[in-house]
């Protein structure tokens, strides 16, 4: 998916960073038509509301179906301050009669809590328009057996492979993980590593992360540790906190690229900031060992925090809250509740 604004959002912050996740709205942006529109969305994205809005409605006025479903999101992730998320639904729905597919895509989220039969219904109305974001909730509810049906990964494997074609890389990325893992056919290790690769090369942050794997380990290619470090630099670049920290542990260790504790903290502070448990965990190891860094145990009591999935960094972390004396576990502590806010 593609990030539509390189600046963090001025205002209405929370909903601008849904807004600016939303596969449907990316999808509209990145049509070769619809520049102006794009133009109108990170307008709205980085706090010129008015200016965005004036274009997205003259575009609706103008009877664009794009625009409408635009439009219709804009006023309900809180960026229409004059009409309520009831009128941008409203918006959704009549453009969703319209046969607009991501209109009537969306609509069956707004359903699936509620009326989930209903909401299976619109999703598949979606998908015979030819859209391909549908035929991957289609995947993802045959495969799970989710809205009160079984699972089918048969027909899992169908709509990933329909989204594949469609060019949807993260239906290539989809396909690929059910050809590895044999989901709904044979394995197939070849065949899942060109569709990782495909995927990857396309900005799929993940598949860039499994090919450096594949390549660490000559699964499905030839061993090759320095196309392995290579796929892990276009994984960091694509915003993958896993690719952060292995590339991390890389420079760390320096076994194949030259040692660099400083890289090595870039990298796991970034995987941090995006909330890898992970990231956080080798970040906490620097500060409690004072490696790169000066010795810090309560930053480290912090980081660890949010790690304790991982049964090491639990076990690190019940430790410290032993050794650490009073004062500095209530300042961990207060750390800790301004990250939660």
């Amino acid at each position: 998916m593609v990030c539509l604004a390189a600046v963090t959002p001025k205002v209405y912050g929370q909903n601008a960073a849904l807004l600016n996740g939303d596969p449907g709205i990316a999808a509209i942006a990145n049509r070769a038509e619809n520049a102006k529109l794009k133009q109108a969305i990170v307008q709205c994205l980085n706090g010129k509301i008015d200016e965005g809005l004036e274009t997205v409605n003259e575009m609706v006025n103008s009877k664009n179906q794009d625009a409408t479903f635009v439009l219709g999101k804009l006023i309900m992730a809180g960026f229409d301050k004059s009409r309520t998320p009831k009128n941008g639904l409203e918006l959704l729905e009549k453009n969703a009669d319209a046969g607009h597919a991501l209109s009537i895509l969306s609509v069956g989220q707004f359903k699936e809590k509620t009326e989930p039969a209903l909401a299976l219904n619109f999703y598949q109305q979606a998908a015979e328009e030819g859209e391909a974001l549908a035929h991957l909730k289609l995947a993802d509810i045959a495969e799970k057996g989710l809205l009160g049906t079984r699972p089918n990964a048969e027909l899992a494997l169908t709509h990933y492979r329909i989204a594949s074609k469609s060019g949807n890389s993260i239906g290539d990325f989809h396909l690929a993980r059910c050809v590895d893992k044999g989901i709904g056919t044979s394995p197939n290790t070849i065949e899942s590593t060109r569709l990782y690769r495909k995927a990857a090369m396309a900005g799929v942050a993940n598949a860039n992360t499994i090919m450096a794997q594949r390549y660490f380990e000559g699964q499905g290619v030839e061993k090759d540790p320095v196309a392995a470090i290579g796929w892990l630099i276009r994984g960091v670049k694509a915003g993958s906190s896993e690719a952060m920290v292995l590339l991390g542990r890389q420079y760390e260790s320096g076994l194949l690229i030259g040692q660099d504790i400083n890289v090595a903290g870039q990298m796991y502070s970034s995987a941090a900031k995006l909330k890898d448990p992970q990231g956080k965990f080798r970040l906490a190891l620097l500060y409690l060992n004072g490696i790169g860094t000066a010795a810090d145990p309560v930053r480290a009591f912090v980081l660890l925090h949010d790690a304790q999935a991982i049964p090491e960094a639990k076990k690190i972390y019940d430790k410290l809250s032993e050794e650490l004396s009073t004062e500095q576990l209530e300042f961990a502590q207060k750390k800790i509740e301004e990250a939660k806010k």
